[in-house]
């Protein structure tokens, strides 16, 4: 270091002398490097003179042709059938976690338990063995309450034959009434002729012994005749079956059998709102003990011992062992109506790229104004993607070389004015402006109603002039 200061100091030193003795030759002989260092820089700017008769460079610039299928870009929802996520539906405290991550476990299998308190006590469970209780008891009793009902059933169709039995008892005797009815009035009958001829031969003593022993002997037949009379009454009464006492009893019947008709039915709904009540019972009970709904295996536990949960919360993700899965694209009406049956769709599922034809595409609208572009997947890539996640998925629309071809073009190569839009398209190597009227923006795509033909190469730079050399 010392030696390279003292050779710049002799060196400077040297100059100054120089400088010092011959001035002039010193400021010439600067200025002349000056010039030199100038001529020097000029050479190498000097731009390459390029003959007249060379072809203008044309360039490179990505295209799309009109005539092919288009392919619109949309993002697509990955669906998968085998993966869910069990939630709360209904409030409590988590007492115990019957299973843990990774763990397989088979359908029905309790995943979390919840209590009603923080000392584990459960009402629904309470609910559900107080409506067991009820319809235990039913069952119980049940065959006995039938029984009684068929008995009370025996006794009213019993005492309406008995009450027959007795009106032909009834009948029967009438008949010897009858009998001796007529007996007594036959007794009777000479004693009031008699009593009638002495009556009227004996009009002035009235009082004579004969005409007295024969009242005294009417008088004592009379009354016996009148009680059988009385009696004859009664039985033709209570025999005629068109008279109230017969109808009576045949009402008294049908209201019996009828009632215990109701019994019957009422103690049968009984059985079945007593077996719905447990049910229902049942149903509030499993909602605090979630069970897998198909067999799988536990992927995330979310929450832990003595956590207080509210409805819908995520309580296991849990995935079956099916594996299907499907991507699902929303597009407007128009487009879902010109989905390509011809050419395949390609679908960007993380570092795999997969053609294949939609499944489904829905005739109504499934997501507000959109319609659905179902693929379904076999299990091979379920791995690349998680579920609920996005994808890319490109979708030809319309049919290649028809009439039925709709123009989407990027919204990048459509350049727009206040007064019109219009994109460049290659004519006889270079870029056309072309005036076009857009249609409907789907995603990053633009439809041309009018303005493009079959055949016209669109530009799809934007870094192009018009009438500038290009090619494909």
């Amino acid at each position: 270091m010392n030696t390279f200061k003292s050779y710049s100091n002799q060196i400077i030193s040297s100059l100054k002398r120089v400088i010092n003795k011959k001035p002039l030759v010193s400021f010439f002989a600067v200025l002349a490097l000056l010039f030199l260092l100038i001529a020097i820089g000029t050479l190498l700017r000097k731009p390459k003179v390029v003959p007249q008769n060379a072809a203008p460079q044309q360039k490179k610039v990505a295209v799309y042709q009109i005539g092919s299928a288009p392919r619109i870009t949309v993002q697509a929802q990955v669906e998968k059938t085998n993966v869910v996520q069990i939630s709360a539906q209904t409030g409590g405290v988590v007492s115990y976690l019957n299973v843990s991550e990774g763990m397989d476990v088979s359908v029905g299998t309790t995943l979390v338990s919840l209590a009603s308190s923080y000392a584990g006590g459960n009402v629904l469970s309470l609910q559900r063995q107080l409506a067991q209780k009820q319809y235990q008891n039913v069952l119980d009793t049940y065959d006995t309450q039938k029984d009684l009902i068929q008995k009370n059933r025996d006794i009213a169709n019993t005492s309406n034959t008995n009450t027959d039995s007795l009106r032909d008892i009834s009948r029967k005797s009438l008949d010897d009434t009858k009998a001796l009815l007529s007996l007594e009035q036959d007794i009777l009958s000479p004693i009031n002729q008699s009593l009638d001829a002495f009556v009227s031969t004996n009009s002035a003593n009235q009082n004579s012994d004969a005409i007295y022993n024969l009242k005294k002997a009417k008088a004592q037949l009379q009354p016996a005749i009148n009680q059988l009379q009385d009696t004859v009454r009664q039985s033709e009464y209570q025999v005629n079956t068109d008279n109230p006492p017969t109808q009576i009893v045949d009402l008294q019947r049908g209201i019996t059998l009828k009632q215990i008709d109701i019994q019957e039915k009422s103690l049968d709904l009984e059985k079945e709102v007593t077996r719905l009540q447990l049910a229902v019972a049942q149903v509030n009970e499993s909602t605090m003990y979630p069970a897998a709904p198909f067999a799988g295996r536990v992927e995330r536990v979310h929450v832990r011992v003595g956590e207080l949960v509210n409805p819908g919360q995520a309580l296991v993700t849990f995935s079956g062992n099916a594996k299907n899965f499907v991507v699902v694209a929303q597009v407007p009406k128009d487009m879902a109506a010109s989905v390509s049956r011809l050419e395949k769709s390609t679908i960007h599922l993380g570092s795999m790229t997969i053609e294949m034809y939609p499944t489904y595409v829905s005739r109504e609208a499934t997501d507000g104004q959109n319609y659905s572009v179902i693929y379904a997947f076999d299990p091979d890539p379920e791995y690349l993607v998680t579920d609920n996640s996005y994808v890319t998925v490109e979708i030809p629309i319309g049919y290649p070389d028809t009439g039925k071809t709709i123009p989407y073009v990027p919204l990048d190569a459509v350049h727009q004015t206040q007064e019109a839009a219009f994109v460049y398209i290659i004519e006889h190597g270079k870029a056309i402006a072309r005036e076009v009227t857009l249609g409907t923006v789907v995603g990053q795509y633009v439809e041309i109603k009018n303005g493009l033909k079959d055949g016209d190469t669109i530009i799809l730079d934007r870094n192009v002039v018009a009438n500038e050399a290009v090619t494909r």
